[in-house]
């Protein structure tokens, strides 16, 4: 009896065990899942018809139009309404070739592949012309009739109508990529009202169809979503429009649930100047025509905000012809292009900076060792250092005489610098200190992509990188911009409008304001700049170094005498940095403006150029002009100059 016993409560238990499970497994299916199965049976139940929306505008500081959208057709089919009959089928697609002008057959192939869609909406038809003319929709609407199945999809693709005008800024927009569709596939269209339905709430509403169009560089990449919200929000692509339709079994519409018309993106105002931005392209692009250059950069900034008013790179390329995606053959012509007009050279290339980095070694000389500007030094056009009596030149051969500060700096003497580590003990790790400090050695930190960070090296990088010690020679390779020492355009830019506004820092603004579109309820955004740090260095300092760069326009010797008679009175540094033996210097020039109360710094690099003073220079010269609205000129005298 006792062993009946225990088999009744180990039936029991058994019982009471699995009907635990069985409300354990209702309750999780019941409960924990009945949001996705409830999806689930809303969207067998539903068919979604999505309609890409207009990107965002892009303008420049003043409103003027960088890139916009326009109106394309595109040839679909209806697989819904499109002819079951063969025959029937077989006539519209022979129609349909005629009013094309192509062949019956390969359009009869394309068509075949469309409609192996199970998709129950108008699909474009692979292997015809992406853009219709106008001429052929208006003739296929005339035939309307005799093509049934078969519709004109309007589509919405970026244009930019300034052509190659700040290209690597704006980057260009084209129809999502594999990869980013993975990453934005599963973003929701951000709830910004009610929904219309309860039924079209439960249906996934993505931001990102398989043709979205979508930003692939410069701005038009970084500027896709605002990621800085609780859900992403579209910034530059716009709301997709939809149609939720009630099917049923047999996938046939029966009504609508819910509609939702596309709205575009946020208009965004950049803080670039089209107008300066023009003048420095085509000053670029007729510098390297003349010399030995073969690319370079210019970037203009405000120094009292970090704005990028002129962030030009040549060579360059029409943001357009990419528009609809280059052909392999046009695709590997501009990958293998040698001058690789692809890279963003303000932002992407890092150089020597040669002697406009003799800014940098000033404030050094004057913060650590106490320098006067009197101190003097004899430049007879070279040094010799070590028992090995290893030469290190000055750029002008027969040497500058005795130099002190002013002249030092007016006449970019290397040897006046050289002294300073040789004599006075100035250091390298004095100089990184110093680079570092005004942004040298790490990114700008500009909202662009592909921006690089330089190299400031000291001692302890040679040791860790090269395993080799520091020496002597190369402190005095690196206290006139040479060696190891590379920075971007950029970040010249940046350190020249630090040393101009009393040492304040800024990171670099590219977005000046954003106007987001009614339907989302937000207000504009306005940027506000941005301080990176204020430089520890005394006003003082700082004086001596603007005012030496004033001497170098003024001063008969001077090597920005170019800089002369432009209307506003300018301040700059020359530079001519040696990277590759045999080939020309890149030339470098550093300037802001106005003297007395600095509004805008601009520098130029010329990539293999030659002199600083006779090439970059008068580009920056007519840049700075544009800027203030002023005729550029002739200017002072450019002879051969550091």
């Amino acid at each position: 009896m006792s062993n009946f016993r225990r088999r009744v409560t180990v039936l029991k238990v058994f019982c009471g065990c699995l009907l635990l499970v069985f409300v354990i497994r209702l309750g999780q299916l019941q409960i924990a899942k009945a949001d996705q199965f409830m999806r689930q049976a809303a969207a067998n139940r539903t068919q979604t018809i999505r309609v890409e929306p207009p990107r965002g505008c892009i303008f420049d500081r003043q409103g003027r139009v960088l890139a916009e959208n326009r109106r394309t057709w595109r040839l679909g089919i209806d697989p819904a309404t499109f002819p079951k009959d063969e025959k029937t089928a077989d006539q519209c697609i022979v129609r349909l070739a005629g009013l094309l002008g192509g062949d019956a057959s390969a359009l009869r192939r394309a068509i075949r592949v469309a409609l192996v869609s199970s998709v129950a909406q108008p699909i474009p038809i692979p292997g015809v012309p992406s853009t219709l003319e106008f001429p052929t929709v208006a003739r296929i609407e005339e035939n309307r009739l005799e093509l049934p199945g078969i519709v004109v999809l309007e589509e919405s693709k970026r244009y930019y109508p300034q052509g190659r005008l700040a290209a690597h800024v704006l980057g260009y927009a084209r129809v999502i990529s594999e990869e980013q569709y993975r990453l934005y596939r599963d973003i929701l269209v951000p709830q910004v009202s009610q929904p219309q339905d309860e039924i079209a709430a439960l249906v996934a509403d993505r931001l990102y169809g398989p043709r979205s169009i979508t930003g692939h560089a410069g701005i038009e990449r970084t500027c896709e979503l605002d990621t800085s919200w609780p859900q992403p929000m579209p910034l530059l692509m716009g709301l997709p429009g939809r149609t939720v339709l009630d099917v049923n079994v047999r996938g046939e519409p029966v009504r609508v649930i819910a509609s939702r018309e596309p709205a575009p993106g946020a208009s965004l105002y950049l803080t670039i100047d089209a107008v300066a931005q023009r003048v420095a392209e085509e000053a670029m692009e007729e510098a390297l025509k003349r010399g030995p250059g073969r690319g370079g950069a210019v970037v203009a900034v405000d120094v009292g905000t970090g704005e990028v008013l002129v962030l030009c790179s040549k060579p360059s390329f029409d943001p357009n012809a990419w528009v609809t995606g280059l052909g392999a053959g046009e695709w590997e012509r501009v990958a293998n292009d040698p001058r690789t007009p692809l890279l963003n050279r303000a932002i992407g290339g890092a150089y020597p900076p040669g002697s406009t980095f003799k800014m940098i070694s000033s404030v050094a000389a004057f913060e650590t060792l106490r320098l006067a500007p009197s101190t003097s030094f004899r430049c007879a056009g070279r040094i010799t250092v070590g028992w090995r009596h290893a030469v290190y030149g000055c750029w002008r051969s027969g040497g500058h005489g005795t130099v002190d500060f002013w002249r030092g700096m007016a006449e970019s003497c290397d040897v006046y610098f050289y002294e300073l580590v040789r004599q006075l003990g100035l250091t390298a790790d004095s100089l990184a200190f110093w680079a570092r400090q005004f942004g040298f050695g790490q990114p700008a930190g500009v909202a662009l992509p592909g921006e690089a960070e330089g190299l400031v090296p000291d001692p302890a990088w040679r040791r860790l990188v090269m395993h080799e010690s520091w020496r002597l020679g190369d402190t005095l390779n690196m206290v006139i911009g040479q060696g190891y020492l590379a920075v971007t355009p950029l970040q010249m830019a940046m350190a020249t409008a630090t040393i101009a506004n009393g040492g304040k820092l800024y990171q670099p603004l590219i977005v000046r304001k954003v106007l987001w579109p009614s339907w989302t309820g937000l207000p504009p955004r306005v940027a506000r700049p941005i301080l990176v740090r204020t430089i520890p260095v005394s006003p003082a300092t700082l004086e001596k170094v603007r005012r030496s760069m004033r001497e170098a326009v003024t001063s008969q010797r001077g090597t920005s005498r170019v800089m002369q008679g432009l209307g506003v009175s300018v301040a700059g540094k020359t530079g001519s940095a040696e990277h590759r033996p045999g080939c020309p210097t890149h030339a470098w020039y550093a300037c802001f403006a106005p003297y007395e109360k600095p509004r805008y710094a601009v520098v130029v690099l010329v990539e293999s150029g030659g002199h600083g003073g006779a090439v970059a220079a008068p580009i920056a010269r007519r840049v700075v002009a544009a800027l203030f609205r002023l005729n550029a000129g002739v200017g002072g005298p450019s002879g051969p100059s550091d």
